[in-house]
C-alpha cells in the first residue's frame, strides 16, 4: 500500500487547488500576525546607513550573511515601505510552494504535508525571517540537478548565495558539496573525468560563499548567543549530539512543545525519525551520505555552537527534501523492482515509512497552530503592535522616546511607529540590540528611572518606559533573568519611587515570544 501511494502523482488542476488553499490560509494567518524583534531586527539593519556598503558594514559580526538584508533594502528602496518585510517573506514561500507542487516528483500525501507543514504555514512564510530563502534554492537546486550536474556553474552559484542566506544553509553547502562529489564518483569511479572537473569548479565557487558568510558573520558581537564552550565536556557533548540528534536543536522536529512536554523518549523517537529519513535516501547512497554529513555536522554545531530551534532544523529538513528529489528515481526504482531480495525493499519501505511520519509531524504541528492561532486559542505573537497604537493614539507622545527593560522590547516598534527608541544597556538611541557577554548585564529598577529622567532633561520630550516585569508581582530584591545573560532587580524602594515618578498607560499582554508590555510614561 505505502509502496502505490509513494509511486502516485498529484495532478495539475489538484496542484493549482491546493496551491489556492494554501494562499487563503497563509493570507489569513498573515493578516493577523504580528511582527516581533527577530523579524523587525533585520529590517532595521538593512535600513541602517546612507547606502548598501554602509548597511553591509553595519551588519558585519550579526551572525547573518547578507541575502536577507540586501533583498530588504533593494525591495525598500522601490517601494519605500516596510511592508516589503512581510512581502518578500510570503512572495518566497508563495514560489518556493509552486515549485514543490508544479515541478517536484513526490506523491500528493508527501506534497499536502509538505505545503501544509510548520514551515510554510508559519514559519517560513508569516514569520519573515532568512530561513525560507534556503529553503526556495535547496528546491531549485534539486529542480536543476539532474540538467547541471556534469556542466555549467549554474548550480555553484546557487550554492554560493545558499551559503549567504544563513550559517546553517552555509554548513550545508559543505554537505551538499560532499553528496555531489560522491554522485559522480558512485558512477564514473575513482578517476578524472569532466564531471568531476565541474564539481570542483563549482566547488570553488560555493566555498567563496561559505568564506564571504564567515567574513559577515564573525567575529559575532552577540556572542552571548552562542553556547559557551567553557561550560561543556566538549567531547562527550559532541558524541551524545551525533548519538541522540534529537537531543539538540533537532528535537524541535518532534511534537509541539504543548504535547512533548514530559513525554518519555521524545528526543531518541526523533532521533529515529531523523536517521531513518536519512535510510531511505540509501537507493542513491550519495544522497544518503550528504543527508548524514548534514546531519551529524549540524547535531554537533548545535550542541557545541549555538542551541538550535524549529527553523534552523527546517534548513536540513528541506535539504533532506531536496536530496529525496534528486534520488527519487533511484527511490522509484527500488520500490518497484521485483528483483531486489525482499529484504532490501522491507528495509527501504521502512525508512520511507518513517521519512513519511517526520513530515507528517511537521504537517500536524502547521495545521495544530494555525487553527489556534486563527481561532484565537493562542496568544498573540507579540504585543508591539498594541503598543504603537497606544502611543499613536496620544498626540502628546507624538515625539516621546521609548526605553524599556529588557532592551529587545523596542527591537519590533519601528515596523509600525517612527518614534525614536533607546537602548539603557548600551546608553545610546537605536533599536538593535547586542547581545554580548561584555557590557551592562545587571539593571536595577532605580537605574532605569534615573536613565529615563536624564533622558528627558536632555532631550525635552516625553519618554515612555516599557517593562516585562510586573512591579506589583515581582518579589522585591529578587534578581530576575532576562534574554541570554542579563539580570533585573528592583527593591521595594525602587518600585515605590518608580510607581510615583511615572503614570502607568496600559498592560498588555501574554505574548508567544515574551513580548508582553507594562507601559508607563514619565511624569
Amino acid at each position: 500500500m505505502l509502496r502505490s501511494m509513494l509511486l502516485e502523482r498529484l495532478s495539475s488542476r489538484a496542484a493549482l487547488v491546493v496551491l489556492l488553499v494554501w494562499v487563503c490560509a497563509v493570507g489569513a494567518l498573515a493578516f493577523g500576525h504580528v511582527m516581533w524583534r527577530d523579524e523587525v531586527r533585520a529590517l532595521s539593519i538593512a535600513l541602517s546607513g546612507q547606502n548598501a556598503v554602509e548597511m553591509l558594514s553595519n551588519l558585519r559580526g550579526e551572525g547573518h550573511p547578507a541575502v536577507w538584508y540586501l533583498m530588504l533594502r533593494s525591495a525598500y528602496d522601490v517601494f519605500g515601505r516596510v511592508e516589503v518585510l512581510p512581502v518578500l517573506s510570503l512572495l518566497v514561500a508563495a514560489i518556493s510552494v509552486a515549485i514543490l507542487l508544479f515541478r517536484s516528483p513526490f506523491p500528493p500525501l508527501v506534497l499536502i504535508f509538505l505545503v501544509f507543514s510548520g514551515f510554510y504555514l508559519s514559519e517560513f512564510s508569516v514569520t519573515a525571517r532568512n530561513y525560507g530563502i534556503s529553503a526556495l534554492i535547496l528546491l531549485v537546486i534539486a529542480a536543476v540537478y539532474a540538467r547541471y550536474r556534469d556542466k555549467s556553474i549554474v548550480i555553484g552559484v546557487l550554492l554560493f548565495v545558499l551559503a549567504n542566506t544563513n550559517v546553517i544553509a552555509a554548513m550545508l553547502v559543505g554537505a551538499f558539496l560532499v553528496f555531489w562529489a560522491a554522485d559522480i564518483l558512485q558512477e564514473t569511479g575513482l578517476r578524472w573525468s569532466p564531471a568531476l572537473r565541474n564539481v570542483l569548479i563549482n566547488a570553488g565557487i560555493a566555498l567563496a560563499g561559505i568564506v564571504l558568510c564567515g567574513l559577515t558573520v564573525w567575529p559575532t558581537y552577540n556572542d552571548a548567543a552562542a553556547v559557551d564552550p567553557a561550560s561543556l565536556d566538549l567531547p562527550r557533548a559532541a558524541l551524545l549530539a551525533v548519538l541522540n540528534p534529537g537531543g539538540t536543536g533537532f528535537g524541535a522536529l518532534g511534537l509541539p512543545p504543548l504535547l512533548a512536554e514530559g513525554l518519555p523518549g521524545q528526543s531518541i523517537l526523533v532521533s529515529v525519525l531523523l536517521y531513518g529519513a536519512t535510510l531511505g535516501l540509501l537507493p542513491r547512497r550519495s544522497a544518503f551520505l550528504g543527508a548524514l554529513t548534514g546531519l551529524i555536522g549540524l547535531s554537533v554545531f548545535f550542541a557545541l555552537g549555538a542551541g538550535g530551534s524549529y527553523r534552523h532544523a527546517g534548513v536540513w529538513f528541506f535539504f533532506v527534501v531536496a536530496l529525496y528529489w534528486i534520488a527519487w528515481p533511484d527511490i522509484r526504482r527500488a520500490l518497484s523492482d521485483a528483483a531486489r531480495p525482499a529484504i532490501a525493499r522491507s528495509l527501504t519501505i521502512a525508512a520511507l515509512s518513517g521519512c513519511l511520519l517526520l513530515v507528517g509531524l511537521q504537517s500536524f504541528r502547521g495545521v495544530a497552530r494555525s487553527v489556534g492561532d486563527l481561532a484565537g486559542i493562542l496568544p498573540v505573537n507579540s504585543r508591539s503592535a498594541d503598543v504603537a497604537q497606544l502611543i499613536k493614539s496620544n498626540v502628546a507622545l507624538g515625539d516621546a522616546v521609548i526605553l524599556s527593560d529588557p532592551d529587545y522590547l523596542v527591537e519590533p516598534l519601528p515596523y509600525y511607529i517612527g518614534n525614536r527608541t533607546y537602548l539603557t544597556r548600551s546608553d545610546a538611541l537605536g533599536s538593535v540590540v547586542k547581545f554580548s557577554r561584555a557590557g551592562i548585564l545587571h539593571r536595577d529598577l532605580g537605574d532605569l528611572l534615573r536613565q529615563a529622567q536624564a533622558l528627558k532633561a536632555s532631550l525635552g520630550v516625553p519618554v515612555v518606559i516599557l517593562l516585562s516585569q510586573r512591579l506589583d508581582q515581582i518579589v522585591p530584591g529578587r534578581v530576575y533573568h532576562e534574554g541570554y545573560n542579563w539580570t533585573f532587580r528592583g527593591s521595594a524602594e525602587d518600585i515605590r519611587t518608580f510607581q510615583e515618578s511615572t503614570e502607568t498607560l496600559a498592560r498588555l499582554g501574554p505574548a508567544r515570544t515574551g513580548e508582553t508590555y507594562d507601559v508607563y510614561v514619565l511624569k
